[in-house]
């Protein structure tokens, strides 16, 4: 999301038959800690698991940030991007 923020995931969709379809990556990280903040507000059996994913995902966008965003600028110099 941080790194590669136009990238696309291929996703299967069930609609009838099975299809496959290109998303962005945004828009599918963005629906899936949506869905995890939703599960963690309204699990009635304690939800430590969906808060863990919150956690790590917002870990690894703010070391995405601090690390990351560096050693790319760093490799896409280097390569003449």
């Amino acid at each position: 999301m941080v790194l590669y923020p136009t990238s696309r995931i291929l996703t299967l969709i069930f609609y009838g038959w099975i299809i496959i379809v290109p998303i962005p990556a945004i828009f599918f990280l963005g629906f899936w800690f949506l869905m995890q903040w939703l599960l963690a507000f309204f699990d009635i059996t304690g939800g430590v698991a969906y808060w863990a994913h919150i956690g790590g995902f917002i870990a690894g966008i703010i070391l995405a940030l601090v690390f990351g965003l560096k050693r790319k600028r760093a490799r896409d110099s280097r390569l003449g991007l």
